[in-house]
């Protein structure tokens, strides 16, 4: 277990070293700068970009301005927001909470939707509850998220009036999002999720349902709910932990288009600013903190896989 760890701390330090290597890259090739955006759309002289970039530092050569920024972020220092002319760092960890709560929610709705549905439709392959399964699932994996989120917001805050459309309901004096807010953009997010979920399940429990193992308890004349929850599902659950702990992540990252859609102030929201602000210190960071994120969730989903799967050895 240590060696494991020990090398996936390496692989951490190198992936977060080539990220930032091609995010710094690909974010200077890009048109336009830091400098247009700051002084806004009107027209400006090429002497007032150049002041604001001898500002900024962005007069430099590419190299040293790399050689600078990985300087100081190995001492912590990931530069301040040229937007919000703040520590990077702090703006990405004031918004990370929302796309957390966000992420959790829609997980838990995911989990709870997906693993169910999929058990269903593994228990008779080919019947009707197994292709109206599948069925939603390729409609909801094929679905643009904005156009969802849209079609939710038109029907449940337009139409019936059920729940908001947008921002979190935070007030002032109240860091906790209100959870009504929450509810419209955490199952656009989770629907196809759900259904990547629910063909994982399926496929896992299909799988182990033709075993010998499961024959032989139902030949002892076992219930099927028996056979299902100690032979069938047991043997399921360490793929499905599997793709779960690798797809979750991705629903973090994922809610560029969900927090633009439904104005949910998360670093979703927060990286679509930012790519069109050129803000180059926040896209930075938000490429390390996501980064380590999915890194770590790799591990934790290596663990658990370990864990249910005796025939998997971590070295």
């Amino acid at each position: 277990m240590m060696r494991f760890l020990a090398r996936r701390l390496i692989q951490l330090g190198v992936a977060l070293v080539l990220l930032t290597l091609v995010t710094f890259f690909l974010l200077h090739l890009a048109p336009g700068g830091p400098a247009q955006a700051l002084l806004g759309p009107d027209q400006v002289s090429r002497e007032q970009e150049a002041a604001v970039e001898a500002r900024l530092g962005l007069d430099q050569s590419l190299p040293v301005q790399l050689g600078r920024w990985m300087t100081s972020a190995l001492r912590g220092d990931l530069g301040n927001s040229y937007f919000y002319r703040q520590p990077a760092l702090a703006v990405v960890m004031n918004r990370l909470p929302n796309s957390l709560l966000l992420g959790v929610v829609a997980s838990g709705i995911a989990i709870a939707v997906g693993i169910p549905a999929g058990i269903a439709a593994a228990q008779r392959p080919g019947g009707s509850v197994d292709r109206l399964a599948r069925s939603s699932a390729v409609v909801l994996v094929a679905l643009p998220s904005f156009w969802l989120g849209i079609l939710l917001i038109f029907l449940f805050s337009v139409r019936l009036g059920w729940v908001p459309s947008s921002g979190t309901g935070r007030g002032s004096s109240s860091w906790m999002p209100d959870l009504a807010h929450v509810i419209l953009p955490a199952i656009t997010m989770a629907l196809p999720a759900a259904a990547t979920f629910m063909l994982y399940t399926r496929s896992a429990m299909v799988e182990a349902l033709a075993t010998d193992a499961v024959r032989t308890a139902r030949g002892m004349g076992l219930p099927e709910h028996r056979i299902l929850r100690l032979h069938a599902f047991p043997q399921a659950i360490a793929p499905v932990l599997m793709q779960i702990g690798l797809f979750l992540p991705h629903l973090v990252e994922g809610s560029i288009v969900v927090e633009t859609v439904f104005s949910w102030p998360g670093i979703g929201q927060l990286t679509t600013a930012s790519v069109g602000r050129r803000d180059y210190p926040i896209l930075l960071t938000l490429t390390l903190v996501l980064g380590m994120g999915t890194i770590l969730a790799s591990t934790v989903t290596d663990i658990l896989h370990a864990r249910f799967d005796p025939r998997i050895e971590l070295r």
